[in-house]
């Protein structure tokens, strides 16, 4: 048992006046100033006098690449190859623990490398490392020649970093049979191009590999985000049934209206205006 006691409590609605004890049994809130958990507090009970600080539910990040750490997209050759796995990883621990004092105890992959989001769930799971709740994602999913696998052919990957790609619906479903039998809960693809960079054409995937990805993913109890920009394409992936749209610089009152009837998040970055802003582009 832990009572805080004397805290300001924000409990996700509203701010309470004046100060508060809350009792926690575990993961549970028992109780918000009940006087007998303190009055009777056993020797298992541990208190904890917050002195007017704030006490607040835990915060959860949607869109997090545990191995990011001071990335450059434009110094990095491949995406995931910045550094040896191993350092990888030592990133992806550093990330938890600064998510951790930051006050966020949930995570929702968005990508990564080495599989890192599954092997972080594993460590704190087992006890090994302190860390928030991780929801894993797997690679970015792909396909040949797409905005991440353009150019550059003479730096192809010898061992996969971030991006993988496959091409045509039974290849990709393959891809995301594999992805979740490493672990990955939700599968990333870059169905477009666009928000802040550019690409010989907005589409990267056909509506058939969308659906197959979408449908495979399903199948096996897991979720599928995308990188989506404009429009057009955001309402495919509505209409093949997307779990989360990612970015969706084209969002308007029309795509709304269709991600409220079919139950599909949006989770908007602030990279877009700063694309406006200063490259002069976005989509």
């Amino acid at each position: 048992m832990l009572v805080i006691t004397n805290a300001t409590v924000f409990d996700g609605h509203r701010l309470l006046p004046g100060r508060h004890s809350v009792t926690l049994d575990g993961n549970t809130i028992a109780a918000i100033d009940d006087p007998s958990t303190v009055t009777s507090a056993s020797a298992d009970t541990e208190v904890i006098d917050a002195a007017g600080m704030t006490l607040m539910p835990g915060l959860i990040t949607s869109h997090l690449h545990a191995d990011f750490y001071k990335f450059d997209i434009n110094d990095s050759d491949r995406l995931g190859k910045e550094r040896p796995p191993g350092v990888m990883m030592a990133i992806g621990v550093r990330t938890c623990r600064v998510l951790l004092e930051s006050g966020f105890t949930g995570y929702s992959g968005a990508s990564c490398s080495n599989d890192i989001d599954a092997q972080l769930k594993m460590a704190i799971d087992e006890d090994l490392i302190p860390g928030p709740r991780i929801r894993a994602c797997g690679h970015h999913l792909g396909t040949t020649g797409d905005m991440n696998n353009g150019g550059r052919w003479w730096k192809a990957y010898q061992t996969p970093g971030t991006d993988v790609c496959a091409d045509g619906p039974d290849e990709l479903r393959k891809l995301v049979r594999q992805e979740i039998n490493r672990g990955a809960e939700t599968i990333k693809i870059f169905a477009s191009s666009g928000h802040g960079q550019l690409h010989r054409t907005t589409r990267n995937m056909s509506r058939a590999e969308i659906a197959a990805i979408i449908d495979a993913a399903h199948e096996r109890g897991a979720k599928v985000r995308a990188h989506v920009a404009d429009k057009a394409m955001i309402m495919e992936c509505i209409e093949l049934g997307l779990d989360v749209v990612d970015h969706g610089d084209g969002i308007d009152d029309e795509v709304i209206a269709a991600m409220a009837e079919a139950g599909t998040f949006w989770v908007p970055s602030l990279i877009f205006p700063w694309s406006l802003l200063h490259l002069g582009f976005a989509e």
